[in-house]
């Protein structure tokens, strides 16, 4: 399934739950309005105040309703874990792009910005992903690298070894979304240089 852009959020229906519990409908139409504003920005090539990250949506909570009209609870899950990854994929593009532009490098020395990266990741299931611990142990030696550089050592990993990595595929056991490993790994790459 593609990233749903603005224009699919703002066009987004639900199934209407009644005599079982449904989410608020003002709630989620309200974080729907914030998610296709930030989708537009981040198309744009914008980050504002009030652009909202993945965590952002991953971490709404809303009122359950119950005899009374609601939104359906799984459609609305399985809405927003799109929505979910469609934002982290903007921001990564975004930071890939700023970085390319030779933008400031982020704010955390070494390797930190690695392993922040590395925490928004989330795992998917009955997905294609990658093996978490391929990615994570990867996205470590990565940031041990610029750390050691940082402090004046020897390279000893660069971009060309890092995109010659081999990542397990998963389906049944959590895995990272591909679309999300892929653009922070060309970011690294960047960073370590051939």
């Amino acid at each position: 399934m593609p990233s749903p852009t603005s224009h699919d959020v703002r066009a987004a229906r639900f199934a209407s739950t009644r005599f079982r519990e449904g989410y608020e409908p003002a709630e989620v139409d309200a974080l729907l309005d914030r998610v296709a504003v930030s989708l537009d920005e981040l198309a744009a090539g914008r980050v504002g105040p009030h652009t909202l990250g993945a965590d952002d949506v991953l971490n709404a909570r809303f009122a359950a309703t119950k005899f009374r009209d609601g939104y359906d609870q799984d459609q609305v899950d399985d809405f927003l874990d799109t929505v979910i990854l469609a934002l982290r994929e903007h921001h990564t593009r975004l930071r890939v792009a700023r970085r390319a532009a030779g933008a400031a490098p982020p704010d955390e020395s070494g390797g930190g910005w690695i392993r922040t990266a590395q925490r928004g990741l989330t795992p998917v299931r009955l997905a294609p992903g990658l093996s978490t611990t391929d990615v994570e142990d990867l996205l470590e030696r990565a940031a041990t690298e610029l750390d050691r550089r940082e402090r004046g050592s020897t390279p000893r990993m660069t971009g060309r070894d890092l995109r010659g990595a081999t990542l397990t595929a998963t389906w049944w056991r959590p895995g990272y979304a591909r679309p999300l490993v892929d653009p922070l790994l060309d970011e690294i790459a960047a960073a370590l240089g051939e």
